[in-house]
């Protein structure tokens, strides 16, 4: 399913990610501070099941980057 970001914030310099989830499916950030670049990272903790309710991400290992690109990664229960 294609679930629209609820929402972004960057408290105290972190950026934080809120989104709508579908129980029961899997969710995970990744990003790439450039977009030439290979591979992406995943943001911790990595894949979380969802309960149905949105669901929050923080990008704690941002400090000091200029520019991060991010993908909401889903997997099907």
């Amino acid at each position: 399913p294609v679930l629209p970001l609820a929402g972004f914030t960057r408290p105290g310099g972190v950026p934080t990610f809120t989104f709508n989830t579908v129980s029961g499916y899997k969710y995970q950030m990744v990003y790439k501070n450039n977009l030439t670049d290979a591979t992406w990272t995943v943001v911790p903790p990595g894949y979380v099941t969802s309960t149905g309710a949105p669901m929050t991400v923080q990008d704690t290992t941002a400090a000091g980057q200029p520019h991060r690109f991010y993908l909401l990664e889903t997997a099907n229960p």
